[in-house]
């Protein structure tokens, strides 16, 4: 029991480092960037004279959009899905590896009962003991 005890104390500490190792791998994902920059520009000119009336107005807008797409994209992708799946299947593993041992702890205690329950020599018409 001390070793069965030992070894899932192992798969649970395996999980402990999880989310650090998620978020690592979000992190390096860098997900598709999009960058707005826009700026817009007004100038109002108005001369007068008595002969002379003009106005001028010039208005400018610029805006840029910059996509930055990582190349390894798919890749880390499948790099956090597979660490999803290897957690997840340590976990289930340690919880099927825990049930079976318990079920094994179990059916030992329920044949040491049965034998404590019921010494040799006692319930047989042999009742020679020792000879």
């Amino acid at each position: 029991m001390k070793d069965t005890r030992e070894a899932l104390l192992k798969k649970m500490d395996s999980l402990l480092g999880y989310y650090a190792s998620r978020a690592d791998a979000v992190e390096k994902l860098s997900m598709e960037k999009k960058t707005n920059t826009s700026s817009s520009t007004s100038s109002k000119t108005e001369s007068s004279k008595a002969d002379e009336s003009k106005d001028s107005t010039a208005t400018s807008a610029v805006e840029s959009v910059v996509n930055v797409t990582d190349k390894g994209y798919p890749f880390r992708l499948m790099a956090l899905v597979s660490l999803d799946v290897n957690t997840y299947t340590v976990a289930k593993s340690g919880l099927v590896d825990c049930f079976n041992d318990f079920l094994l702890v179990v059916d030992n205690v329920e044949k040491n009962k049965a034998k404590l329950t019921m010494p040799k020599g006692n319930g047989g018409s042999n009742n020679m003991g020792m000879y």
